[in-house]
Parts: structure tokens; sequence; C-alpha cells
């Protein structure tokens, strides 16, 4: 069952938001509300929610609704932002946070409901990809594939990197055998995987990811992670 969170610091446009939401998802839904934007970072953080749609809105009283949003970007990377607004001023500063729409209060009847299903249909396709799963501190922890850069082995642990953090040394609850993952993630050296989707460049001896961090290719894997490279555009 998804759950959609709707952020709104003025209750008639929470209201508002809240009767179109429920008006255009399924009833099985989780549809909830808040008005502060640091309670539910808080709550995310906590795991007493887990959103997998954010409705938005910009500015939340003193608090500036992108910043939150970047926060969601990096704690739940595969939820799926949609930002409200009544100032259209925002529309270029909102690109600062990974989100699917700009809708204004004065357009909500007309684009919220296309937001939604756009947001419906990533999180529908997403479920079929593969994520990296790994556990920390006693929990177990999901990094999409579209967030993953690179695995690296460091003694009995390894290394997660994703696009909007580095995890550190973690156990891993994930198998590289498993077939989900052939054709997106690559060994290119005794300790590093790679995420083919997320290489930027092919240096002689590196992987340049999209970070800007280089990744040793050894000679043992040199041939295959070439071939790779120039086959298939992906790299």
């Amino acid at each position: 069952m998804a759950q959609i969170m709707i952020c709104d610091d003025n209750p008639l446009h929470l209201d508002r938001a809240l009767a179109l939401v429920r008006a255009a998802v399924d009833p099985s839904y989780d549809v909830r509300t808040c008005s502060d934007g640091i309670s539910l970072l808080r709550e995310i953080e906590a795991g007493e929610s887990a959103p997998d749609i954010v409705i938005l809105d910009i500015k939340l009283g003193k608090l500036n609704g992108i910043r939150i949003a970047g926060e969601i970007n990096h704690l739940l990377p595969d939820c799926q932002v949609i930002f409200l607004t009544g100032y259209s001023d925002y529309a270029s500063e909102a690109y600062v946070a990974d989100h699917i729409w700009f809708v204004l209060k004065d357009q909500l009847n007309e684009y919220l409901p296309a937001a939604l299903e756009k947001a419906m249909n990533n999180l529908s396709e997403r479920q079929f990809l593969p994520a990296f799963l790994f556990r920390s501190n006693r929990k177990i922890y999901r990094v999409a594939l579209n967030e993953l850069l690179y695995v690296e082995r460091v003694g009995r642990k390894y290394r997660v990197v994703g696009q909007a953090a580095d995890y550190g040394s973690v156990n891993l609850a994930s198998d590289f055998s498993d077939p989900l993952w052939k054709g997106h993630l690559v060994r290119c050296h005794q300790g590093y995987w790679v995420n083919t989707a997320k290489v930027y460049a092919l240096d002689r001896n590196d992987l340049v990811m999209v970070n800007g961090d280089r990744i040793p290719i050894s000679r043992t894997y040199r041939k295959k992670v070439r071939e790779l490279f120039f086959a298939s555009r992906r790299l």
C-alpha cells in the first residue's frame, strides 16, 4: 500500500490538496497530512513515516520546502516529490532538489491529478528494478538502482556509495549473484562493483563516475569492462 504525505502550513490549501488526492487515488492508499516540514523529516528519520509520494508546499512559514525536499531525496531516494506553490518565481530554484512536478496552487485542480498519475507510474515501474540492500545499526536499508553508484569491498564489509550519500562500510543483505543485477552491476576490480548506468567516462585504468569518483580497472577485468563500455552506451 502506497503512502502519500501532503505538507502545507495553510489549512485551507492543505484541505483542498487532500480532497483532490483522495479523489484521484485508490482508497487503499495511506494518505496523511502535516503542516511542519521539520516534523516530517523527524518522522522519516525515526522510521515512523516512509512516504512514497510527498506533496510539499515550497513556502512553509520560515522554512524552505525545497531544502526539505533535498533532505527527503537523501533519506528516501525513491520518494516522488511534487512541489506546490503560489509563486512561479520558485520554478528555477526548485531544481536544486529532485522532483517530478511543479504545481501552482491556482492550477491545482488541473495539474495535481496529472502529477499524481506520473508519480504512481514511476513507483510502479521502480517496483521491478533491483534495489541494493544492506544492514547498518541493526536496520536494513534499501538503495534504489537509480541511486547506487558503486560498491567497494573493505575487509569483510562493503562500502556503499550512492549519489545522495556515502553509506560507509556495512554488512550486505544483497547477493551479487542475484540475476536481477546482471546488466546493472559490473565488476571492474577485485574490490569494486559499479552501476553501469552511473559511469561518465572510461579512462585507460579507471572508470569515472558521474560524481567524479575514479574507480580502478584491474587487468583481469579490463577487456570485459571495455567491451561493455563500447557495446552498451549505458556505461
